[in-house]
């Protein structure tokens, strides 16, 4: 009995091993047909030619700091990865029997914008991080957020900020208030359910109040003044 146990624990392991190998070498092998076909040189080129490119000081600092706060809080602390948010995620997902809480960085964010949004879950998330690896050796922090800022999805046919700036308020960037700038930057999260559902976007809206205030960007004041303009 106890040979039978062990034979199925060793090939459970050998299973286990096997399947994550073959998982981690689809990873690379979609990671590095995605950078043959379009260098990350190219892609950053391209985006920067953009008529709607934004440059970093002329994004402003509460779009950033709601950003920040929202999608990756130690995002100027951690590299490519962050492991401290993989594991919280990794135990929320384990008691919710889930894949809701991804723990994906800015950066990895930005390699999924750059080459993976069609690919399936595990094989993206494998090579998101080989991109997300890659990007971190070439660019900096700020050229990362940079880049982040000017390709997320808002909805609306607006592909980055500049886009975005301009089909929901009818403004450059540089121009948009502090609320606004909170309201676009919890939009990415699900952007054509909050435009089907207005009170579940007002939800939205306050998460990104909390969070910003809650990393110490505003003050109590400042998230009272925003929280008011919800309604």
């Amino acid at each position: 009995m106890k040979k039978r146990i062990t034979a199925l624990f060793l090939s459970f392991v050998i299973l286990v091993f096997s399947f994550g190998a073959g998982a981690l070498l689809l990873g690379y092998y979609t990671y590095r047909r995605a950078v043959g076909q379009m260098s990350l040189e190219q892609k950053v080129e391209i985006i920067k030619a953009s008529e709607y490119y934004v440059p970093l000081e002329q994004i402003p600092e509460m779009y950033k700091n709601a950003v920040i706060a929202t999608e990756d809080r130690r995002f100027y602390e951690h590299g490519a990865l962050d492991f401290r948010s993989l594991a919280r995620s990794a135990v929320t997902d384990f008691k919710s029997f889930s894949l809701e809480q991804g723990g994906s960085t800015i950066t990895q964010q930005l390699a999924k914008n750059f080459y993976f949004t069609g690919d399936k879950f595990f094989v993206r998330k494998i090579a998101e991080v080989f991109a997300a690896y890659a990007i971190e050796r070439k660019y900096s922090k700020d050229e990362i957020l940079t880049l982040y800022a000017n390709t997320i999805y808002f909805g609306k046919s607006s592909n980055g900020i500049g886009q975005a700036a301009r089909n929901y308020y009818g403004r450059r960037p540089r121009e948009l208030s502090d609320f606004m700038c909170v309201t676009l930057a919890g939009l990415p999260k699900a952007p054509s359910y909050y435009e089907r559902n207005p009170d579940m976007l007002k939800i939205r809206q306050r998460q990104v109040i909390g969070d910003l205030m809650e990393c110490g960007f505003i003050t109590p004041s400042q998230a009272g003044s925003m929280l008011a303009q919800i309604g």
